[in-house]
């Protein structure tokens, strides 16, 4: 009998903690970051890293500096 107690107590905590999570989540306003994220992506070994820009015909390349 306690362990049929005790897991009916778990599971309602789990399912009251799942309702609060979803009650913030529907009350608190989201919103994306806004602008651009610059990233670099460079070789940890060399200190290289790459550059992106355009060919002539307006393809983008990916070269190593």
């Amino acid at each position: 009998m306690t362990i049929d107690r005790y897991t009916k107590v778990v599971l309602t905590v789990i399912a009251f903690a799942l309702v609060v999570l979803g009650a913030e989540n529907a009350v608190r306003p989201v919103s994306a970051q806004s602008g651009i994220q610059k990233v670099a992506v460079c070789d940890e070994r060399t200190n290289k890293c790459a550059s992106v820009g355009q060919d002539p015909v307006g393809m983008v390349v990916y070269s190593r500096n």
